[in-house]
């Protein structure tokens, strides 16, 4: 954290569980309560808050769906305090399991060889929102932009970047409205959004999440 344009900085540790790569989110709201998203090691998204300026953060809260088994590339934005929007690729049918695809992650920026395990794996772009992510226990809602039979994405997506096309190109705002807007990269738009061939072209699309509590 810097107070004075980048000339100092103080390092904060807000959690143990991340995983390698630098993939992670951070928003802060108009009464400087900080939130902060990354991937845990178990491959899961996270969220730690903090209320006094970053010196502490919350224990971290998972804040994925019912059903994801593993996610990738998330961001966060803020609208009034306590309100954020995340977004992120997940999957409900990976075949990751904590310790057991360790050797398999990619420590580099480049996309990596996607194990075979991984051949029938199908991603999805997600929206996590919340309108009290300041409360003791926070209610989060969630929704896949696609219709998982359509995924954005076929077989591996990380750690780190999310293979050829997607990349890291997730990004979300919360608009003037308070409704969260979101933007991804379909990579599956002809073949492979309906046979399990991998990537064949790509798309950028945007989704956003239809009723709910509004941001602003």
């Amino acid at each position: 954290i810097s107070k004075d344009e980048g000339a100092t900085w103080t390092r904060v540790q807000v959690a143990k569980n991340g995983i390698t790569g630098h993939e992670a989110g951070v928003a802060v709201d108009k009464k400087k309560n900080i939130y902060y998203t990354w991937i845990g090691r178990d491959r899961l998204p996270y969220l730690a808050v903090s209320k006094n300026g970053g010196k502490s953060f919350s224990r971290p809260m998972m804040v994925g769906p019912p059903g994801i088994k593993e996610a990738n590339i998330p961001g966060i934005d803020a609208g009034d305090p306590g309100k954020i929007a995340i977004v992120y690729m997940g999957s409900t049918n990976s075949p990751f399991k904590p310790g057991k695809f360790e050797d398999d992650e990619c420590t580099l920026l480049t996309s990596c060889p996607a194990p075979k395990q991984y051949d029938k794996t199908t991603w999805n772009g997600y929206m996590t929102i919340s309108a009290n992510a300041l409360a003791k226990d926070p209610i989060f809602y969630t929704g896949s932009v696609n219709d998982p039979g359509d995924p954005l994405k076929r077989k591996n997506c990380g750690p780190g970047r999310c293979g050829t096309s997607v990349y890291d190109f997730l990004d979300i705002v919360v608009g003037p409205d308070g409704a969260a807007w979101a933007s991804f990269v379909d990579a599956c738009i002809t073949v492979c959004a309906t046979s399990p061939s991998g990537d064949i072209g790509a798309d950028g699309v945007v989704g956003r999440l239809v009723g709910g509590p509004k941001l602003r």
